[in-house]
């Protein structure tokens, strides 16, 4: 949802998407032990209250007891404590003799009731529990024969997969305690596909529809269809290595890193580096900066490289060769200055492929030499299980899972580089669309929609881009004064990367951004977000209830420092809404907007989605103001693949076009 406080004017996406839990809610309801809980709850009540009848004796008999002269009456009522003591029955022939006091008698009698009570209650816990789990254990075990959950499973981990089969063939009276340690780790993948709504297999589907539902029926009305890609790193890292192998480089042309500055004698550019190690989601999104000495020979390359723009492998190495006059120190020379990525390939993956193993093969079709020849006859046949994955049963994912696996290892040795497990075992990503006609009714949200409206007012308190883009425009002024016209935007983004890497920090939670504190409007917010914070926030943490009315936000947006308040923004909320006249709404989640999450799942639905938020966002959110530009990359994460939805997409140096079937601006005739 965008809304422009200034100029009055909600404006709402003409679709919404809806994610739907793969296993439905009900049927984790139905595995609880109600009987039992009853009857512990039960239990608990009457162990507390014998402990105030306990409390109440005692504190007679100590009275009655440091009062009392008779020996006799004395000795009964201390054996009345330790039985109490010992929470053992107290004989009332014994007890109802002259001499002991009705109140006593009184709680002596109430003591025993509740006792009885209690190991009745305890007789009956292990027969009624034995008899609920031994249910549990049998309902669940038809529960996880889901094939939404088992799917899920499969790509998650295999030999939970396989152990789960065992869990659900085994009759329950067979099973050992080895195979029930499943239970626990099978319980929460359950959870997580009923209940937790991010999209991952089948444990979570996803619709996209028009609100009002004035969308021309779809073709697929009803179903729900499974689209499978491999892991968009994976492929990459393949093609990173290749373009290192020996017998390659001399297929390939280098350019310079546009990053390059001299400075004496230091050369300093930026890498990409990748983090394989820590996540197989990402490829080479980590920035950073090198420095090594100018030499020479480091020179002349970097002065090659700008009079020509690229040069072939073979003219690099007739250059390289007249200083080292051995071929094979040439060849490692070259090859260094490709890793420390001081020049680049010219050639490379387009990050929003439609096929990225169709792609890699195609531009690896020239290279006619045995190492490419069998790499690529080996993501043939991985593209081959892809197209067969989607429609396969659970039992055949398994297997196809497996012989995928296998060829990404054989791959790797033959490559001889190390991909470490959690890459190989995060081969397959899977997307579970649903396409139903069930449109949600505008008017139905519209006091939901309303009370969004009413957090987005004052969502600068709170949404770190605005803080962020007041330290840019600051650093901005301070480059090219307030008039100023910036004729190097390359230039002045290597100047925000200070900024950048601040703001990035700011996805740790609860890290404060540091940029901009020294401006007034943002000196001011960020005292009014301590306030919202200590006013309504704290009090939560002792578990109290907070209410937040109109009111309250209507004080707090009054005070949001006017450069602030008239920017316009925009949210995707995450919002899961019960039924009914007074029905609520639960916030789960508020993201960046601008159709950001739906542009991940459109190319799954008919063309006129997409061209409608294309529309939506340049007459409606952009008010036809100008051209509308996408960045487009992707950094080979399959969750960042979306069409084109600008009319441009932009062209920065070293981040080549992400696809190649849009018109591009270069990044420097922006001003």
């Amino acid at each position: 949802m965008v809304l422009n406080v200034e100029n009055k004017q909600r404006i709402l996406t003409p679709y919404y998407l809806k994610r739907i839990g793969g296993v439905p809610l009900d049927k984790i309801i139905g595995l609880t032990a109600s009987n039992t809980v009853t009857l512990i709850r039960d239990t608990l009540q009457i162990e507390q209250q014998l402990d105030n009848i306990k409390d109440e004796l005692f504190h007679l008999i100590f009275l009655k007891v440091e009062a009392e002269k008779n020996p006799l009456i004395r000795k009964k009522l201390i054996a009345i404590k330790k039985n109490v003591y010992k929470f053992k029955e107290i004989d009332l022939d014994c007890v109802e003799t002259e001499g002991v006091p009705l109140n006593i008698i009184k709680f002596v009698n109430k003591w025993n009731v509740r006792l009885r009570e209690l190991k009745r209650m305890q007789e009956l816990y292990p027969v009624i529990y034995k008899e609920e789990l031994y249910r549990i254990r049998k309902d669940f075990q038809e529960v996880v024969k889901n094939e939404n959950l088992l799917n899920g499973i499969v790509l998650t981990s295999q030999s939970m997969y396989e152990k789960t089969i065992q869990y659900t063939t085994t009759p329950i009276d067979e099973q050992k305690s080895r195979l029930r340690k499943i239970e626990p780790s099978l319980a929460i993948f359950l959870i997580r596909a009923a209940c937790k709504t991010s999209p991952f297999s089948t444990f979570t589907s996803t619709l996209v529809e028009e609100w009002d539902g004035k969308e021309n029926q779809i073709e697929n009305q009803g179903i729900r269809k499974s689209f499978v890609k491999i892991n968009y790193t994976l492929v990459m890292r393949i093609f990173d290595h290749l373009l290192l192998h020996d017998d390659v480089m001399p297929f390939c042309t280098y350019h310079l890193n546009s990053t390059v500055s001299e400075d004496n004698n230091v050369v300093s550019y930026i890498i990409n580096e990748d983090k394989v190690d820590k996540t197989s989601k990402v490829f080479r999104s980590n920035e950073k900066l090198i420095n090594i000495n100018n030499n020479p020979l480091i020179k002349k390359i970097v002065e090659l490289l700008k009079e020509e723009e690229c040069l072939t492998y073979n003219q690099l190495f007739l250059y390289v060769n007249k200083i080292f006059n051995s071929s094979t120190k040439t060849h490692s020379f070259i090859k260094k200055l490709n890793q420390i990525q001081l020049i680049l390939p010219n050639v490379c993956l387009d990050q929003q492929s439609e096929n990225i193993i169709e792609e890699c093969i195609s531009k690896m079709a020239s290279f006619d030499v045995g190492v490419v020849r069998k790499v690529c006859a080996s993501l043939s046949e991985i593209n081959k299980f892809i197209l067969l994955y989607s429609d396969a049963s659970t039992d055949q994912r398994n297997i196809i899972l497996s012989k995928i696996k296998n060829i990404i290892i054989e791959i790797a040795q033959f490559l001889q580089v190390d991909f470490p497990k959690k890459l190989i075992n995060n081969i397959i990503y899977e997307d579970s669309i649903l396409y139903k006609n069930s449109a949600e009714k505008k008017e139905d949200w519209e006091i939901t929609l309303n009370n969004i409206e009413l957090l987005q007012k004052i969502s600068p308190i709170f949404d770190i881009r605005f803080r962020y883009q007041s330290a840019v425009a600051e650093l901005f002024i301070e480059k090219y004064g307030e008039k100023g016209v910036c004729n190097n935007v390359e230039e002045f983004l290597t100047l925000l990367k200070p900024l950048f890497d601040e703001y990035l920090r700011t996805l740790i939670p609860g890290y404060e951004p540091k940029f901009g504190e020294n401006l007034a409007h943002i000196k001011k917010i960020n005292k009014l977000k301590k306030s919202f914070m200590d006013e309504f926030i704290s009090p939560t943490n002792n578990g109290n209830n907070v209410c937040i009315n109109k009111k309250d936000i209507e004080r707090y947006y009054k005070e949001i420092p006017q450069e602030l308040k008239s920017r316009t923004s925009s949210h995707s909320f995450f919002v899961q809404k019960t039924r009914g006249e007074n029905s609520l709404a639960i916030i789960n989640q508020v993201y960046i907007g601008y159709t950001e999450f739906f542009t991940r799942f459109l190319n799954y639905y008919q063309k006129s989605y997409i061209n409608s938020l294309k529309r939506h966002l340049k007459e409606k959110v952009f008010d036809n103001d100008g051209v509308t530009i996408e960045l487009s990359s992707s950094m080979g994460f399959n969750a960042n693949l979306h069409p084109a939805m600008g009319e441009y997409e932009l062209e920065m140096s070293d981040f080549p076009l992400a696809r190649q079937t849009c018109n591009s601006i270069k990044i420097n005739d922006l001003s």
